[in-house]
């Protein structure tokens, strides 16, 4: 309940701050629409415990493990609220992913046995249903549009799984995927900053591309070492004004 407490005072200060600084718009025209951003995920390690081992774990980590391509995709809706600034909301899906490097296995004896692996690749898969609100700010007033935005999504966990990828000794490969035994956060809140530009196509119809920021502000696990997930990509998106 303290996390929706936060959210709703953030959003209702943005929008406050946004009304203030604006005139009141002669329509609120409403816009809606669907978006896909390819991004970059990785994550943030922080000793959670103070445990003696949490910084050679986390140093450990930080060497063996990078970051990934995922995607965030969804609907949205939005309304001008002056000449200036829209509020923009939407329900959306996003895959946050970071993997290991490929590791070599080693053995006391070299393995001839093909059933055992030589190569070992995991990759660490988080899928949450996202509720995005932002304001945005749009500067210009022919074709092109210029926009910077700023605002919070709420994070609902639908699955975490780990993927592993095997190769054997005569060069063939294995996947295997199991659900987490780890008992991880089924909600988080990440603040998401934006810049870039909107075009209008024809009389109704609008392109958008923003290079978008995300960060976790709620760690994902209780752990010793825990991680704060973010993500980097470029929003796409079409729209129409209804």
């Amino acid at each position: 309940m303290k996390y929706w407490t936060l959210f709703l005072g953030i959003i209702s200060c943005i929008v406050v701050s946004a009304q203030k600084a604006s005139s009141p718009a002669k329509s609120k025209q409403i816009f809606a629409g669907f978006s896909f951003s390819p991004d970059y995920a990785y994550r943030v390690l922080k000793n959670n415990g103070g445990d003696d081992f949490a910084p050679q774990i986390i140093n450990s980590r930080n060497d063996m493990e990078i970051g990934k391509l995922g995607f965030t995709a969804g609907l949205d809706i939005s309304m001008n609220i002056s000449k200036l600034f829209r509020v923009e909301a939407g329900v959306q899906f996003s895959d946050k992913s970071y993997e290991t490097r490929k590791q070599e296995m080693y053995y006391q004896q070299p393995p001839s046995d093909p059933l055992i692996p030589v190569t070992a690749k995991f990759i660490y898969n988080y899928q949450y249903i996202d509720v995005p609100l932002k304001i945005k700010l749009l500067v210009g007033k022919k074709r092109i549009r210029f926009t910077s935005a700023a605002g919070v999504a709420l994070n609902f966990l639908l699955n975490a799984n780990t993927r592993g990828l095997f190769e054997y000794p005569n060069g063939r490969t294995r996947k295997q995927e199991q659900s987490s035994t780890y008992e991880f956060k089924k909600f988080g809140i990440s603040p998401l900053v934006s810049l870039g530009a909107e075009y209008k196509i024809k009389k109704n119809l609008y392109v958008k591309m923003e290079p978008t920021f995300r960060y976790g502000l709620l760690k994902t696990i209780d752990r010793p070492v825990t991680e704060y997930l973010w993500s980097a990509g470029l929003n796409i998106g079409f729209y129409f004004a209804l």
